[in-house]
């Protein structure tokens, strides 16, 4: 018998199954969701919905997945240049969101995709020159 998680995998059990239910036990396990929030603080340990990270680079540094989806609450967010590499990444606001780029930079494109999936839902952006760049990424 194998344990994965709260699964257990009986040796009597047909090859063809125990790996199904393997396989999604470990694409369950390496994806997660990450929020954000305007109140929230960016911590190593910040990503629950209880105590949400205040950045969306800090949200998708502490997910260090390659499937993560990041909730947005409503706010007003200003954000530094984002690179996403490697990742399959959905990033959805909940509620009225608006992203505009640090004074710093408005320049720079705030997401930069390489190698990635993303998908964009209900975000507003404003004040910025670029809003993504993509290589090689489905948007």
């Amino acid at each position: 018998m194998l344990k994965f998680g709260s699964l257990l995998v009986s040796a009597q059990m047909p090859a063809p199954i125990a790996l199904c239910i393997l396989l999604a036990a470990v694409a369950a396990a390496s994806s997660t969701e990450c929020h954000v929030a305007t109140t929230g603080v960016d911590s190593d340990s910040c990503c629950a919905e209880s105590s949400p990270c205040n950045t969306l680079n800090r949200a998708l540094r502490n997910a260090g997945v390659r499937a993560v989806t990041v909730a947005v609450h409503a706010g007003a967010y200003r954000v530094d240049p984002v690179e996403i590499s490697g990742q399959n990444v959905t990033i959805r606001g909940v509620g009225s969101v608006q992203m505009t780029a640090h004074a710093a930079q408005p320049s720079l494109p705030l997401l930069t995709f390489r190698n990635s999936e993303a998908r964009l839902f209900n975000l507003q952006f404003h004040d910025t020159a670029n809003v993504a760049e993509i290589g090689r990424a489905h948007v």
